[in-house]
């Protein structure tokens, strides 16, 4: 039986000339790399987060996912019933993490809000998850963010109802200190304690302290500077650089600004930066 006309004139790659050879192969390893880089999809997504719902303790679960072929990436929000122990809160955490990346994520991402006011994500780690866990049953922090979608204005941080700074330094220290005990956290990282009104808020970081501008922040205070808003914050050190201490602060006029100006040099370590409200 003889070839028909139509397939004897396919050529074969090894009737092909040289250069038609290496421009076959190179559009088939072109297409094999744009579709590998695809990863799976959004319906893919969508069942790692009905499975993460059906989970003990998970109210809800849905998914984010890139399409961006370059980028694998998902994310996977939770919402735990507010009473959920701290045992069951990292298994069920573990196994959305485990749950997506058997569905072909490396590095998904899984966040979660525990009751009103507080979440956490799996970013940094299981360090992240562990200052969660250490904060989560004060009563002080009707807001508490670690790594999560917390509105509290910090990487870590907790919104606590008061006005006095040296409770939010305090607040903020307990954060630093649980950091530093689960094995510590990047040294960029701030955390913030900040009032429910946002008018008061005192950042740190790690190797970047903020007691002087607390200090600062509380003479102003003592001697009547009327403050309608203050953040004491840090930058971190760079190189041989030390780390330095601000504290922006607003004011009813200039001539707050003049009182608040007068006062600061008693602080050398501590930058002011005083305006007058708009």
């Amino acid at each position: 039986m003889t070839s028909s006309p139509r397939h004897s004139a396919t050529p074969s790659v090894a009737t092909l000339p040289p250069v038609a050879v290496v421009a076959a192969v190179a559009v088939v390893a072109l297409a094999g790399l744009l579709s590998g880089c695809a990863g799976p999809g959004a319906d893919v997504g969508a069942r790692v987060a009905e499975w993460v719902e059906e989970q003990d303790h998970v109210l809800s679960a849905t998914s984010w996912v890139s399409d961006d072929p370059w980028n694998k990436a998902i994310t996977i929000d939770m919402v735990l019933e507010p009473d959920i122990g701290d045992a069951e809160l990292i298994d069920v955490t573990t196994a959305a993490e485990r749950r997506a990346r058997e569905a072909g994520w490396q590095h998904p991402l899984v966040g979660a809000t525990v009751g009103e006011g507080e979440s956490y994500s799996n970013l940094g780690g299981r360090v992240t998850l562990n200052v969660f866990l250490a904060l989560r049953d004060d009563p002080r922090y009707p807001v508490l963010s670690a790594r999560g979608e917390g509105g509290c204005g910090g990487f870590f941080c907790v919104e606590l109802p008061t006005s006095d700074p040296a409770e939010l330094l305090a607040a903020v220290k307990q954060m630093l200190a649980a950091a530093d005990e689960a094995g510590g956290v990047q040294t960029n990282l701030t955390f913030t304690a900040t009032t429910p009104d946002d008018l008061l808020a005192v950042t740190a970081q790690p190797l970047a302290p903020i007691d002087d501008s607390v200090a600062l922040l509380e003479h102003l205070s003592e001697q009547q500077v009327p403050i309608l808003s203050a953040h004491a914050w840090p930058v971190e050190p760079v190189g041989d650089l030390p780390p330095l201490q601000l504290l922006d602060i607003t004011v009813p006029d200039p001539a707050a600004v003049a009182l608040a100006e007068s006062l600061a040099p008693a602080y050398p370590t501590v930058e002011l930066r005083a305006r007058p409200a708009p």
